[in-house]
């Protein structure tokens, strides 16, 4: 169990709807569970926006000062000896001394989604204390491209509450069973990256061909982008009822029970760090069909899914990488084979639950860093000694 008695978080939670947020209250929220000793402080990056309901047992605290004195002045008026960086690694260069100088330490929780990511225009990483990253492909990357001791580098994969998101009957769930309808499901922001416009083709045909149901939870974003596709996807509904869509942000248990009502992930994003509803769809024995990313093939291995190679260009990364998604014909046959074959669905299903228990338990999870936390931050450990051993190399 934890030792360590309290920690500092600088991270987007709870202000902004993005994966890193989820991911990190979720995180904290468990954290907070399985030790409600450990106090927890936090800087939010848009604190105006921040919902203290959701998260009680954190103190936050609003920037008064530049990031590179203002963190090392609370940690070192509280005696916090651990400043957890997470999804933040295009500033984090700027505190790196100012933490060490204060005798603390940093622990940096990066996802990364290709080799020219934002992260690797940071030179010293190598002088952060710990970074973690979700998937060991991205262990990879960090420690060729980023110029990063391996040594320093843990992977702990994002993880899924099991007796939330578990295979269930809820109301949509016998409804749509009553009228042997096939539910399919596309879960992420409106964005062509996330290769929604690629599912959009397939409405038509298997709406009434094969007696589906798509459910798209599809938040939309602030670009001119992601409106069209709101409004595309908003006039379709209007004239197909068996399009669902969901576009905004709601309650934990909806989406559990989402997750649960559904049969089939849809998922043929061309970019991402982890992609959360990967787990959670094998938490709730649903197979996936997705995109051949190395870091999708890592988590979801070869038997709980469909993989699709991505073919068509939908953008820029950067200068360098060219960001692409499966062709709906691609999507189509794969998606055609999952409802042909219900008994395949059903074994992916199963394997796919067995597999998130093995790997990707919340609590489990947690466990993990509660023990990187402790190996960072030994009993005994001194920020003043710390921070003297610091000024003693500093004149030297």
């Amino acid at each position: 169990m934890l030792r360590l008695k309290h920690s500092l978080h600088w991270a987007p939670f709870p202000s902004e709807n993005t994966g890193g947020h989820i991911v990190q209250e979720l995180l904290l929220n468990k954290m907070h569970d399985m030790n409600p000793q450990h106090m927890f402080y936090g800087i939010p990056k848009n604190i105006e926006l921040l919902d203290a309901v959701k998260m009680p047992y954190v103190k936050f605290f609003t920037e008064e000062e530049p990031r590179d004195k203002y963190i090392p002045k609370i940690m070192s008026k509280l005696h916090i000896p651990l400043l957890s960086a997470f999804h933040i690694s295009y500033n984090i260069e700027p505190i790196i001394d100012s933490v060490h100088d204060v005798g603390g330490k940093i622990l940096m929780h990066q996802t990364v989604h290709f080799t020219t990511d934002l992260l690797f225009n940071c030179n010293r990483l190598n002088d952060v204390d710990w970074i973690t990253c979700p998937t060991y492909w991205g262990k990879t990357i960090l420690s060729k491209i980023g110029k990063v001791s391996k040594d320093k580098i843990n992977v702990i994969p994002h993880g899924v509450d099991t007796e939330k998101f578990y295979p269930h009957d809820t109301a949509s769930k016998k409804y749509y069973r009553e009228k042997k309808k096939t539910v399919i499901l596309f879960s992420g922001r409106l964005s062509i990256w996330k290769g929604i416009h690629q599912i959009i083709p397939l409405f038509k045909d298997f709406t009434r061909k094969y007696d589906c149901v798509f459910i798209i939870k599809g938040t939309p974003i602030q670009n001119e982008e992601s409106k069209r596709l709101d409004t595309i996807i908003r006039r379709i509904v209007k004239q197909n009822r068996h399009i669902v869509y969901l576009p905004d942000w709601y309650p934990q248990q909806i989406l559990e029970d989402l997750f649960a009502s559904s049969d089939i992930l849809l998922s043929p994003t061309g970019s991402e760090g982890f992609n959360v509803p990967l787990i959670e769809a094998m938490a709730c024995k649903m197979p996936v069909i997705t995109t051949s990313l190395p870091n999708h093939i890592e988590i979801l291995g070869r038997e709980t899914a469909i993989f699709v190679k991505p073919k068509v260009a939908v953008g820029w990364a950067d200068e360098q990488k060219r960001l692409k998604v499966p062709t709906a014909d691609d999507l189509y046959g794969a998606l055609k084979y999952l409802i042909e074959n219900p008994e395949e669905r059903q074994i992916m299903g199963e394997r796919g639950r067995e597999r998130v228990l093995e790997c990707f338990d919340l609590e489990n999870i947690v466990l993990k860093w509660f023990e990187l936390f402790d190996e960072l931050i030994p009993e005994g450990y001194s920020m003043e000694n710390e921070m003297m051993k610091r000024m003693e190399l500093n004149k030297q």
